[in-house]
């Protein structure tokens, strides 16, 4: 199968193309195109991603990328009918004019986007637009008008090319990133799933039909956030997750006695809220105002570091032990789950902040200590952070389980669970 895929959940616009077999059990994915637009450089000056810029960009970006995508792929083709007969301003399919019935579907679906409506029609007008199997596309979680963007893109090109369309969750998505590159034989579930993210962090158990449950989730702020908030005390730049994890390289994880939140309690959530701000008072406490000392910064993020990685590793722990041995609704301590007993084999990471190598050393060490028989996967650094690779090989799966939906009944979800 052909699929053509989008994301656009936050400040990447991202297209992605492959070739994928292989069904449920054995899944295989070959990578025709990945192309990312990254915002980072914009929202940076704002010390965070503010959603109508983020909305604004997709805009713009989204044709270029996908005339980019379709060539690297080897897919972008020339139209083949005589362009100097049609008149200027007129939209066109790829078999040539779009009946009036069709230019006012398409303006109403991009009523709130007509500049990305007017170049998709000068796109087509010049271009083919390839006959794919299906498209995929993040239908949520994630910033509502960015999220709109991507959705009300994906409606327009299924309604002008009559191509089903499969809504992605871009969590999942995040979870079936692992996937890539990896042999036909290739079969992680049941799993115990991480994700780690600035939006997200959560423990979702995956079965072997491919069913997700929430075991523990943050009730305040995600560790990328935490990451974030931390750096902004200090002075540093956004993100601020990579600056962090720099400066903790030569400071002592030891020298501030940071709390280790919900560490003791029963359930496998998490919160980071009170983490960050027990760097903000411990900084108060010491007397110390910005600009900070370069040894300051190393120690507290060091410190602050060690914190996070003690907590993710003791949570994941706990939920594969307690998933492992607990019988049917025994696990009534983690919210919204009722799991039966699992037999996990694989702990899989997911989410841009799995890129810092101090969380991936201590969930890789851990693990084989005290879990020896569970495997741990990471996904390849091109699917980290977020993407339409992953987005496409969810879709993939998701096309398999009949999750096609009507174009006429899209809308975007920014508060999609994983479970739902």
């Amino acid at each position: 199968m052909l699929i053509f895929s989008i994301e656009t959940s936050c400040d990447e616009t991202a297209i992605a193309i492959i070739e994928a077999k292989g069904g449920f059990k054995k899944p295989s994915f070959k990578v025709l195109a990945n192309v990312i637009s990254s915002q980072v450089k914009l929202h940076k000056k704002f010390g965070g991603v503010v959603p109508f810029l983020a909305k604004r960009e997709h805009q713009r970006n989204l044709v270029s990328v996908l005339k980019s995508a379709l060539e690297e792929a080897g897919l972008l083709k020339v139209q083949d009918f005589n362009l100097s007969e049609l008149k200027f301003g007129t939209k066109f399919n790829s078999s040539g004019l779009i009946p009036n019935s069709k230019l006012k579907i398409l303006d109403s679906i991009f009523s709130h986007e007509p500049d990305l409506c007017l170049d998709l029609c000068k796109f087509v007008k010049k271009y083919q637009f390839p006959q794919f199997d299906g498209i995929a596309f993040t239908v949520g979680p994630g910033l509502e008008p960015a999220l709109w963007v991507g959705v009300n893109f994906a409606r327009a090109l299924s309604f002008l090319f009559d191509i089903p369309l499969v809504p992605v969750n871009h969590l999942k998505g995040h979870i079936y990133a692992n996937w890539l590159n990896q042999k036909p034989s290739f079969n992680p579930l049941p799993a115990m799933a991480l994700l780690i993210s600035g939006g997200h962090t959560q423990l979702i158990s995956v079965d072997q039909d491919h069913k997700f449950k929430i075991v523990g989730e943050t009730r305040d702020d995600a560790v990328g956030e935490a990451y974030d908030k931390v750096a902004k005390f200090l002075g540093l730049e956004y993100p601020g997750g990579p600056i962090i994890e720099k400066l903790a390289e030569s400071g002592d994880p030891k020298f501030f006695d940071l709390p280790r939140p919900m560490i003791k309690h029963k359930n496998c959530d998490f919160s980071f809220s009170g983490l960050k701000t027990a760097v903000l008072y411990t900084l108060r406490d010491l007397g110390l105002k910005p600009p900070y000392s370069l040894k300051i910064k190393r120690d507290i993020s060091a410190s602050f570091q060690q914190a996070v990685v003690d907590v993710l590793v003791f949570k994941t722990i706990k939920a594969i032990k307690e998933s492992q041995n607990l019988p049917r609704t025994a696990l009534c301590e983690f919210p919204r789950a009722v799991l039966g007993k699992f037999n996990i084999k694989s702990l899989i990471v997911g989410g841009g902040a799995i890129a810092n190598q101090k969380i991936r050393q201590g969930l890789l060490e851990s693990i084989k200590k005290e879990l020896p028989k569970v495997k741990v996967y990471f996904p390849s650094q091109e699917v980290v952070t977020d993407n339409a690779l992953m987005i496409a090989m969810a879709g993939y799966l998701g096309y398999l389980n009949n999750e096609t939906v009507d174009w006429r009944q899209v809308k975007a979800l920014p508060n999609l669970r994983v479970d739902e």
